[in-house]
């Protein structure tokens, strides 16, 4: 088959391609009478008479406008026709290139003469070119031959004095700009209707094209003498137009510049491609120091950038929580997504947020809560002390008994007081380990696989102490649960909250076959590892069961409680994708459960992205 369109040297290999695909598209087409339907490819199609869309279209502008005058019926027809094409070339260059995944900004372009012959408006040569991807200075010279818009003027009227192709002049436009993401105009200076030799065009950005017609007809002196009638479609139209998309990207990027949080664009590349002021203060740099960098290189995000790409792509919200080092300091930041397209590409907006204070007034909470608890449990402590410490020293004391009153002590008696001993001291030692590590949770927030058991069994180690004060019984019952994603320290911080609430909701001293904290863990139809503790107290009244997870909400006396530990315990569980609930009837006690996500499920979830 010859070629349908014919271009330069440099696109003749793309060209092949482009007559190779479209061909393929409009091999088989589907007429259908009966239903109504024109289908190519699956893609349903009209077909209409040229003379419709050209010459009779102005005669009916000219017959609607006739009191303004016949040219302005020709001007209002003329931006009427090029803008329907303009738009439809758009469209048409968008649906065709993204349905065979033309992604190469060239191909997608050179698609476009090839889809004009073979759709029946014009057989295309490109004479001259320079068409680059985002290049405002892009332009093309080229001819329609066998333009059904001059053919049509020519059958009806015999010909015209201007030039006529204006739909093919907007399609064309359309097509390159939404290939190559930069806005163009045609205007015909020759025209076959008019009784020149071709139907010629010239394509380049609104703000330059007359410039560029006006060089070209420099060159070619023969061509200008005929030229003196073109017209620039919607020139001025489009023009006030771009003004007040330019007034409105400035309001846009005011907005931008104006955030108090920083801001990244981010191409599909990964690459950042725009900062905004605070993005400059917090990262203390100058913004041509971030521009072209990797986002990874600022932001040691846990997924992958594609990932995330297609995360928020696909609708779905994007947190993160990080530790950073700028400037040798160690700062923690919150980092939010999301997407928007731009050029046939997902970009993605990073919002990232300063929040070492907040992690920093949080812990101290958290550390007050902590050490509230520690208070709480203070009796018990004491007891897990006392009893080894008595042990201790009575075993250190046959030991200096023997060795001051016999004169041949017995080593074996002597070394099995030192092992009870040692024994005694390494339980104080636990108990004290345990506490320590309770009381300094640190800022450190990362996750890892955690053993629900035995965490609770940490936690009820801590506690059971103070439910034996009470005259209570500590019940366990762990089913087999697999590991969860948590921070060890905060949920141990949860379990003993949880399990010292419990505890002081007991009544004092009653019977302890009626007086019982309950442990129990189980996996729910979600996969998701629930842990419950329940409680034989005196329940918790409808009326405040609502506000009992708000933060310094609490019925016990000033010295048993501040009203944050469960506020903490919400916080903790939610921040890990866990959920917290409580059942409750007064005189028959309550039930806190809290579902956990197992490390398998989170990744799962990753794979899923």
């Amino acid at each position: 088959m010859r070629p349908l369109a014919i271009g330069p040297e440099r696109l003749k290999p793309a060209l092949a391609k482009a007559q190779e695909v479209v061909t393929s598209y409009f091999a088989r087409p589907q007429f259908d009478p009966e239903h109504g339907r024109i289908e190519v490819a699956g893609e349903r199609y009209v077909l209409m008479r040229a003379a419709s869309l050209s010459v009779e279209f102005f005669d009916v502008m000219r017959n609607l406008y006739r009191d303004e005058g016949e040219t302005k019926a020709f001007a209002i027809a003329h931006g009427v026709l090029f803008d329907v094409a303009h738009a439809q070339g758009r469209a048409d260059a968008r649906a065709f290139c993204d349905r065979f995944d033309l992604d190469d900004p060239i191909e997608r372009f050179v698609a476009g003469p090839v889809h004009f012959a073979q759709s029946g408006w014009a057989s295309v040569e490109l004479i001259e070119e320079h068409v680059e991807p985002d290049d405002p200075t892009n332009y093309l010279i080229f001819d329609h031959h066998h333009s059904f818009e001059a053919d049509a003027w020519l059958e009806a009227r015999g010909g015209t004095t201007v030039p006529v192709c204006t739909m093919n002049s907007g399609y064309s436009s359309g097509w390159v700009s939404e290939s190559v993401g930069t806005n163009l105009l045609t205007t015909e200076i020759l025209c076959r209707a008019r009784g020149d030799e071709c139907c010629r065009f010239v394509m380049a950005a609104p703000d330059v094209i007359e410039e560029r017609i006006e060089r070209y007809l420099e060159d070619e002196p023969k061509i200008a003498e005929r030229s003196s009638t073109y017209r620039v479609p919607g020139f001025f139209v489009r023009k006030r137009i771009e003004e007040e998309l330019r007034e409105r990207e400035a309001q846009y990027r005011g907005v931008f510049e104006a955030a108090t949080d920083a801001l990244l664009i981010v191409a599909p590349s990964g690459k950042i491609i725009g900062v905004n002021e605070a993005a400059e203060q917090l990262f203390r740099k100058r913004r041509d120091e971030i521009d072209g960098t990797d986002v990874a290189d600022l932001l040691p995000l846990r997924s992958d950038y594609e990932t995330i790409t297609k995360v928020v792509s696909a609708g779905d919200s994007f947190q993160s929580e990080l530790e950073i080092e700028i400037n040798g300091e160690q700062c923690h930041v919150e980092v939010r997504g999301s997407s928007y397209k731009f050029k046939h590409n997902h970009h993605v907006l990073l919002s990232v947020r300063d929040i070492t204070h907040q992690k920093q007034m949080q812990e101290q909470l958290y550390r007050a809560d902590r050490l509230a608890s520690l208070g709480t449990m203070a009796a018990g402590v004491a007891h897990e002390i006392n009893n080894p410490l008595s042990f201790i020293i009575s075993n250190l004391e046959v030991i200096l008994w023997d060795l001051d009153n016999d004169e041949e002590p017995d080593l074996e008696d002597v070394r099995d007081a030192v092992r009870r001993a040692k024994k005694g001291a390494e339980r104080v030692e636990r108990t004290v380990r345990d506490l320590t590590n309770f009381s300094h949770g640190g800022l450190d927030d990362s996750v890892e696989p955690v053993n629900v058991k035995r965490m609770l069994d940490l936690a009820a180690q801590m506690v059971e102490k103070t439910i034996k004060h009470k005259g209570g019984e500590l019940i366990k019952d762990y089913a087999n649960t697999p590991p969860v994603l948590a921070n060890e320290a905060r949920l141990n911080q949860v379990f003993v909250n949880l399990l010292l609430n419990a505890a002081q909701a007991l009544p004092e001293r009653a019977e302890p076959d009626t007086n019982r904290v309950e442990i129990s863990t189980r996996v729910d139809d979600q996969k998701r590892v629930v842990v419950s503790v329940h409680d034989t107290g005196s329940g918790i009244p409808d009326k405040i069961r609502d506000r009992i997870f708000d933060p310094f909400f609490t019925t016990k006396p000033v010295d048993q409680g501040t009203g944050i530990g469960l506020a903490i315990c919400h916080e903790i569980v939610q921040a890990i994708g866990g959920e917290i609930s409580l059942e409750s009837e007064v005189g028959e006690g309550t039930t806190f459960e809290v579902a956990l996500p197992t490390q398998a499920q989170f990744a799962a979830s990753v794979r899923d992205m």
